[in-house]
């Protein structure tokens, strides 16, 4: 599992940083749980443990220590990837304004007529209306009793 986590080139190069090679290859259940806790805690400092209290406390460290491990290997691959996407996703971006920037400068397929054509386009779309159509149908003002002339009665 941990050749898995870090890779077996730097578990390699960890054994040998923390001299766990040696201890790794015993057929004594002791040394090779010993190996194990210096290649995973990286400390060449660690002893071997006799008791079996002891040892049971030294894998439950060590399955610890590996679930952290195995946490952040999990965290920093979906970095990655997310970074990898993002990166990608720009690289074709810029890809594209490359292209259209090198059909621009070689006058590209417009054609001065279609060029005109678009100014106009745009020109329009940059337009907008004044007033809208409820202003325009609503009255200006409201009448009131004042306003109104007075009815002959008959």
């Amino acid at each position: 599992m941990l050749a898995g986590v870090v890779g077996p080139e730097k578990l390699v190069l960890r054994a040998g940083k923390v001299n766990a090679l040696k201890v790794m290859r015993s057929t004594n259940l002791p040394d090779r749980l010993c190996a194990l806790q210096r290649l995973v805690f990286e400390d060449p400092t660690r002893e071997r443990v006799h008791s079996r209290a002891e040892q049971r406390k030294a894998i439950a460290d060590v399955e610890e220590a590996m679930a952290d491990l195995m946490a952040q290997k999990s965290v920093e691959d979906a970095i990655e990837r997310k970074i990898g996407a993002k990166m990608n996703e720009r690289h074709q971006e810029y890809l594209k304004d490359l292209k259209m920037e090198a059909l621009r400068e070689d006058g590209g397929p417009e054609t001065t007529g279609t060029q005109a054509k678009l100014e106009e386009l745009e020109a329009l779309s940059q337009r907008s209306l004044a007033a809208t159509a409820l202003q325009q149908l609503r009255p200006r003002r409201c009448a009131t009793s004042s306003d109104r002339k007075p009815r002959s009665r008959r």
